[in-house]
């Protein structure tokens, strides 16, 4: 039977008619739905008459459900050093963020992720993975979540070493002078005070950059060409990013908001006379942001640098935002790259049964095409420049992503298809020329087939042990994929204490996900994994059968019991569960650093806001005491005993 006209001009822009949801049931967007997502692609179809004058000018169809595929183009293959192709290897994972040490200032920096990056490799690791690292906006410290960033092409200005600025004169090498007081308030607080902790950092780089102004001399030679070198390099899109934070920061103290969105109708585009005329009285303040993007990048490449020479084959492993926030400075800057009046975000599942709506603004699908994906090919090129490896937020967006419009409920929205098989080659381009191994985040409602392609092209796979339940219990180790990145949690779940003791439980009750039923409900489900697990260590001895002996780290009492009733884990519990998923023949396992820590809550808990800590909790241990620990001993020797590195 022919498809209905509307139906037909939809799937001439992209739009997906049907989707099979994650629990298996199909969904279709509503007609409604379907007319108001082409008008914001600049489509009419608000009438009959509308719809039929479309479709005398619409193209081709991007894909029908009968004829779309997720194949890979040929000869797409993504970069794997043979080393990595021969023997599996393991590396520590982190929330830059929440590092505490002895020397940094309310929150993690590059100073602390290069440090740890040396102990990790000391105890074998080959890499050391960390959030998304994008830029935010400085003039809303609050606006902290490293998965909405103002523009993913540069950096988090917060992160930057105070006593590690490059490029000063030997007499000038110390840190810059700050409020001693302050600094020790924030570096014993339990949660980032993000708006303390951009007073005293930002403070601190203006005052020493309105030194350098003042008196080059301070700066050496070698530092100005380099600076020079770096905006040169960085182009329109860096000196646009760079008015635009000077901007945000005077519109924010005016009241208007850090986002362009509230700023005077004069201001909201990059190119205006206004801008640049605002640009040329504030030099001073646009050429400082331009000097925070050339220190960030300074530290995070001499991170990068000191991984490697501590004995890491890959080194850091940086994350990929799968966009931008529709307010920042990339959406200011190229404005015809995103469509406005729609957010994507994700389709209901049976974590979040009304869908997501993650506020970030989606790309154009056409304009990618009509750039021959110059924008992506960019921002790939730029985020791989400092990294071993990178993992793809949400790889899916590789193929489709879940369009809300504006007005509507998450669960109304629909997928848009994207140019796959260029995209895929693209991708693959840039990491065999940049030689960065390529994980793909392929949670969630994943389309049948997309994770093998991802593998088939070389690129990882992402599995996590809560979701990696089979018929008749738990996944067997020897049976994960081995073009995967294996993990026992990520940052929107609990950490493995906070899991096995159900304290996720407990909080999502406290939230009201959960009532009393439900919470009881899921407390039995929680015991019956935790059983299940027990009994797959013990099948696969994963380690010395600690579930029948009283380990010397335990506190008393049979510890296969005690665990079993959801009592904090003991590090040789802890030990064990990660030796299991270190026997898997996936390529790469994952220890988050949390886990070393003993950490129990998450760091994240999609769908809240102000009713939880979001991005603002610390480790529970420093960067300097983490490894001197009994359970970074336990968990870290039985993966090292389990995958030693091999040349």
């Amino acid at each position: 039977m022919r498809a209905k006209p509307l139906d037909r001009l939809a799937e001439a822009y992209g739009l997906q008619l049907a989707y099979r949801g994650e629990t298996g049931e199909w969904r279709r967007p509503s007609d409604n739905v379907k007319r108001r997502l082409l008008k914001v692609m600049g489509v009419a179809a608000e009438d009959a008459s509308a719809v039929a004058k479309s479709l005398a000018g619409a193209p081709a169809p991007v894909a029908t459900p009968a004829a779309a595929s997720l194949a890979a183009p040929p000869d797409v293959r993504c970069f794997l050093p043979r080393w990595l192709a021969r023997a599996p290897t393991w590396g520590v994972t982190c929330q830059l963020y929440g590092l505490r040490s002895a020397r940094n200032h309310g929150i993690g920096d590059f100073e602390d992720l290069a440090r740890l990056a040396e102990r990790a490799a000391a105890a074998g690791a080959d890499f050391l993975g960390v959030n998304p690292l994008h830029a935010l906006f400085t003039a809303a410290p609050e606006r902290c979540s490293p998965f909405s960033p103002s523009n993913r092409r540069f950096l988090n200005p917060f992160y930057i070493a105070l006593d590690r600025i490059p490029g000063l004169a030997s007499s000038e090498r110390g840190p810059p002078a700050v409020d001693r007081a302050a600094r020790a308030r924030l570096a014993g607080a339990e949660s980032i005070d993000y708006g303390a902790v951009a007073a005293l950092k930002l403070g601190s780089l203006r005052a020493l950059w309105r030194r350098i102004e003042a008196r080059p001399a301070l700066w050496s030679r070698d530092a100005r060409s380099a600076f020079a070198a770096f905006v040169e390099a960085g182009g329109a899109a860096l000196c646009a990013h760079a008015r635009f934070e000077a901007l945000s920061h005077h519109m924010a103290a005016e009241g208007k908001g850090a986002g362009w969105h509230g700023w005077p109708r004069g201001y909201r585009t990059a190119d205006s006379a206004s801008v640049r005329r605002f640009a040329a009285a504030h030099d001073g303040e646009v050429r400082f942001h331009l000097w925070l993007q050339w220190v960030a990048d300074a530290q995070l490449g001499a991170a990068a640098a000191r991984a490697r020479a501590a004995g890491m084959r890959i080194g850091l492993y940086l994350d990929l935002a799968v966009g931008n926030a529709p307010d920042g400075s990339a959406t200011w800057f190229d404005p015809l790259l995103v469509v406005p009046g729609a957010n994507i975000g994700a389709p209901p599942d049976s974590f979040f049964r009304d869908g997501q709506d993650w506020g970030l603004a989606p790309l154009s699908p056409a304009v990618l095409r009509g750039r021959d994906l110059a924008p992506f090919r960019s921002v790939l090129e730029i985020v791989m420049r400092h990294a071993g490896a990178i993992r793809i937020d949400h790889a899916m967006s590789l193929y489709r992503l879940f369009w809300i419009p504006h007005g509507y409920a998450a669960d109304d929205g629909c997928y848009l298809l994207y140019p796959f098989a260029d995209m895929l080659g693209a991708l693959a381009e840039a990491s065999a020329a940049q030689r960065t191994v390529v994980i793909g985040e392929d949670l969630g409602t994943v389309p049948e087939g997309f994770s093998e392609t991802l593998r088939r092209v070389g690129a990882l796979s992402y599995r996590v042990l809560y979701f990696e339940h089979v018929r008749g219990g738990l996944r067997a180790a020897r049976a994960y994929p081995r073009n995967a990145f294996v993990t026992v949690s990520t940052h929107d779940l609990a950490p493995f204490a906070g899991w096995w003791a159900g304290k996720d439980l407990e909080l999502f009750h406290a939230l009201g996900r959960l009532d009393a039923a439900g919470l009881a409900g899921a407390r039995e489900a929680r015991r019956r994994d935790r059983r299940a697990l027990l009994a797959k260590l013990e099948r696969e001895a994963a380690r010395r059968p600690f579930a029948v002996r009283r380990a010397a780290d335990d506190t008393g009492g049979d510890a296969a019991a005690d665990a079993a009733e959801g009592g904090r884990p003991t590090p040789g519990l802890a030990a064990a569960v990660h030796a299991f998923l270190a026997r898997t023949p996936s390529r790469l396992f994952g220890v988050q650093f949390e886990d070393l820590c003993g950490a129990e809550a998450p760091v994240n808990v999609p769908g809240t806001h102000e009713e939880y800590p979001n991005w603002r909790l610390r480790a529970p241990a420093t960067v300097e005491d983490a490894p001197e620990s009994r359970l970074w001993s336990a968990v870290v020797g039985a993966v090292a005993q389990e995958r030693p590195r091999r040349e």
